[in-house]
């Protein structure tokens, strides 16, 4: 919130080092949000899984292959395509197939997004 006014007030001042500064710290962060509730979905896409619950890991999955995509459009993504690619392609299921879903293709998504944000590392399982 701090750099949504910080922000504001930098362009009405014409201070364009802090705009540019606070822009950063948004994009940042929005891409850290997308990046911890696409976990939240892997993790419940695991929970579906082990109890058999295909309608529900459908609906899971179909959320965090979502959250992943946008990765893609942040300006200053950490993530690389290839990355964002290799989960929505592979750990997602062969081609996105969400029928051929595994525990290790989800468990691989999830590390993968934990080592491109570390800050999620502490919290990724309870995510």
């Amino acid at each position: 919130m701090n750099a949504y006014i910080d922000g504001r007030a930098a362009i009405v001042n014409r201070d364009y080092a802090t705009k540019d500064a606070s822009r950063t710290i948004i994009y940042d962060t929005h891409e850290l949000v997308a990046a911890a509730t696409s976990v939240h979905y892997i993790n419940t896409s695991l929970a579906a899984l082990d109890n058999g619950e295909i309608g529900e890991l459908f609906h899971q999955i179909s959320e965090g292959y979502m959250f992943v995509n946008s990765m893609k459009y942040s300006p200053n993504k950490k993530i690389t395509q290839a990355q964002i690619d290799e989960i929505l392609n592979t750990d997602f299921g062969t081609d996105g197939d969400f029928w051929k879903v595994t525990n290790a293709g989800l468990i691989k998504a999830r590390n993968t997004i934990v080592s491109v944000y570390p800050e999620l590392a502490d919290v990724a399982e309870q995510l």
